[in-house]
C-alpha cells in the first residue's frame, strides 16, 4: 500500500477557516454602487437652456439669488415675477430684528434662530460639497444652496438645556433656474415625567413645489401639511412622511421615496445616494439641530442607507468656505437676510465669471 500523502495544510485546518473569513467580510461590507454623472445640458431636456433669460423677472431672479443652470424655458415672466415676490418675502422674515422675523424667533425655545438657521444651511451646503462631481461644479452648487433655506415657522420651548417641543417649518429652492422648491415640517415632542408615562412624539415631512405653487400672497404656507377634520396637523396627501414617531412605535420611508426629491431639486436623477438626500434633507427641516435629547428616529432612519462610492460628508470643504465667508461678511451690511448674506460666495464668485467673460 502506498504511503499516505502529507496533509499540507496540517491537521489544524487553518485554510479553510481562513477563506471562511474572507468571504464573511465580504458579505458584511457590500460594494458601494456608483453615482450618476447629472447631465444638465441643453439636450437632455428640451425646455432647459444653459442661456440666463432675458426677461425682466426672470434676470431678477438670476441675479438676486444667483441660480445657475440649466434654466427652464417654459417658465413666463409672470410666474417669475411671483417667484420674486414669494422668496422676497422670505427674505424679510430671515433678516434679523424685523417685524416679519417674529414669527421665527421662540423666545420659549431659548435657542438662537439665526445660528439654528446658519447650521441647517450650511448642512445643507456641505451635503453638496460631498457629492461625487467635480470640485469646482459643486462648489458653484453648494454655494448657491448655503443661502437657498429659509425657514417659515418655527416654535419650541426648552427645558434643562433640551427642547422638549419644537414645530419648525422651513423651505429649500433649488439652486437651479427651475423655479422649484421643497417645504420641510418638522415636529417634535419629548417630555419626562416622575409619576406617570412620558411622551416622545416626533414626525418630518416633505413636500415637493414647483413654481406653480409659489404664492406671493401667502408665501409662509407649508404644503407638506394640512389639517384633518379635527384641526390636527398631519402630513398632506402628496408629502412624503420621511420618519414618524409615537411613543414606543417608529417607522421611517424608504428609498424611494427618498429619491423622488432629487429631480425637483437637482433636475437629475440617480447622483446623489438616499442617504445623502436623507441628510439634506435632514438638515434644511432642522432634524437634529436643535439640541434635541432624542435622537434615536432620525439616526434610524439614516442607518438604512449607504454614501455613493466617491461621496463624503463634505464636512472638510465646508469649514473652508465658512472661513472665507466670513471675511467677506465683514464688509457685508449688517441689515442684509441671513439667506443673502449667506449668498456672498455665489455673488463673488458671478462676479468673477462675469469679469472672465468680459
Amino acid at each position: 500500500m502506498p504511503p499516505k500523502r502529507a496533509n499540507p495544510s496540517g491537521s489544524t485546518g487553518e485554510r479553510p477557516a481562513k477563506k471562511a473569513a474572507t468571504s464573511a467580510n465580504k458579505t458584511s461590507t457590500p460594494r458601494l454602487k456608483k453615482s450618476k454623472s447629472p447631465n444638465w445640458s441643453e439636450a437632455s431636456n428640451s425646455e432647459y437652456s444653459q442661456e440666463k433669460p432675458t426677461g425682466e423677472w426672470g434676470a431678477k431672479c438670476v441675479e438676486r439669488w444667483c441660480l445657475l443652470p440649466p434654466y427652464n424655458l417654459s417658465i413666463t415672466e409672470a410666474q417669475w415675477k411671483t417667484y420674486y415676490s414669494e422668496r422676497s418675502a422670505l427674505d424679510k422674515v430671515n433678516t434679523p430684528g424685523t417685524a416679519e422675523s417674529k414669527e421665527i424667533v421662540s423666545e420659549e425655545l431659548c435657542q438662537d434662530t439665526w445660528a439654528i438657521l446658519r447650521k441647517m444651511s450650511g448642512n445643507v451646503a456641505a451635503a453638496i460639497f460631498g457629492a461625487s462631481l467635480d470640485e469646482e461644479h459643486k462648489k458653484q452648487i453648494g454655494r448657491t444652496m448655503l443661502g437657498s433655506l429659509y425657514f417659515t415657522e418655527m416654535w419650541g420651548n426648552d427645558y434643562d438645556d433640551h427642547p422638549c417641543e419644537i414645530r419648525s417649518m422651513s423651505r429649500l429652492y433649488s439652486p437651479f433656474g427651475l423655479g422649484t422648491s421643497i417645504d420641510l415640517y418638522y415636529t417634535y415632542n419629548l417630555r419626562h415625567r416622575i409619576m406617570m408615562r412620558g411622551e416622545r412624539y416626533a414626525s418630518f415631512y416633505v413636500a415637493s413645489r414647483t413654481i406653480h405653487n409659489c404664492d406671493a400672497k401667502n408665501p409662509r404656507s407649508c404644503s407638506a401639511v394640512e389639517k384633518n377634520s379635527s384641526g390636527v396637523q398631519k402630513a398632506a396627501y402628496d408629502a412624503i412622511t420621511v420618519f414618524d414617531r409615537n411613543m414606543s412605535k417608529s417607522k421611517s420611508t424608504t428609498a424611494a421615496n427618498i429619491k423622488t426629491f432629487e429631480e425637483p431639486l437637482f433636475a437629475c436623477e440617480g447622483w446623489l445616494s438616499p442617504l445623502k438626500l436623507t441628510q439634506m434633507l435632514f438638515a434644511a427641516g432642522g432634524v437634529m439641530h436643535f439640541k434635541e435629547e432624542d435622537k434615536e428616529t432620525p439616526k434610524a432612519a439614516l442607518g438604512k442607507f449607504q454614501y455613493f462610492q466617491g461621496e463624503s460628508d463634505g464636512q472638510a470643504i465646508l469649514k473652508a468656505e465658512l472661513a472665507r465667508l466670513g471675511e467677506l461678511e465683514k464688509a457685508a451690511d449688517q441689515g442684509r437676510a441671513v439667506p443673502q448674506r449667506l449668498l456672498l460666495l455665489a455673488r463673488q464668485n458671478d462676479s468673477s465669471s462675469g469679469e472672465q467673460e468680459a
